[in-house]
């Protein structure tokens, strides 16, 4: 059997819930595919992936770490996870990383935060259209920065992104003042 050394690797299932509202049984999973992303994501903090599903397929974003610095991959499957195209997210210069992911029938949004060689770390986002699958150029949910803490993934530090009638929420964590979660509207 192969190690997970080194590589990023998703098992896909699918669970089916029967019964009534209170009452609900899962089935035992069924695996649908086992995916190799990446033969160079890291698994630390910063490598934080998302899968969700929406009545077309799935997507899959997550953090990489190919030679030359962070990446965010975003992947869109239409056959359970089977094979999937895959579009690279990155702020030229900055090493992207803690991926969220947020989908709606219309729009695909994107946010990650991105360090830079100044020690500083800054918050940035990209959306699409579903259907087209051509993200935007990285634009900055806020004009703030803040140095990188000692534990990037403490509590608090969590990202998360959420969309409902065409606004995406996103909370992510920073450190510009101490450790804290915001949360920015974004109309998409």
């Amino acid at each position: 059997e192969p190690s997970n050394t080194g590589r990023a690797g998703y098992a896909i299932s699918r669970v089916t819930f029967t019964g009534s509202p209170g009452k609900l049984v899962a089935t035992a999973p069924t695996w649908v595919t086992n995916v190799r992303v990446s033969t160079s994501a890291m698994f630390d903090p910063e490598c934080q992936s998302q899968l969700v599903a929406d009545p077309d397929g799935l997507w899959l974003v997550l953090g990489d770490r190919p030679v030359g610095g962070g990446v965010v991959k975003v992947g869109r499957s239409t056959d359970q996870g089977k094979t999937w195209a895959w579009t690279t997210l990155r702020v030229t210069g900055l090493e992207s990383f803690k991926p969220s992911l947020a989908v709606t029938a219309r729009q695909v949004f994107v946010g990650w935060h991105a360090l830079g060689k100044d020690g500083l770390v800054r918050t940035f986002y990209s959306a699409t259209p579903a259907a087209v699958v051509s993200f935007g150029p990285p634009t900055p949910v806020t004009p703030s920065s803040f140095t990188m803490p000692r534990i990037i993934n403490g509590t608090g530090l969590r990202e998360s992104a959420s969309a409902a009638d065409g606004i995406v929420y996103y909370a992510w964590g920073d450190a510009r003042t101490d450790l804290a979660v915001y949360v920015a509207a974004i109309s998409i």
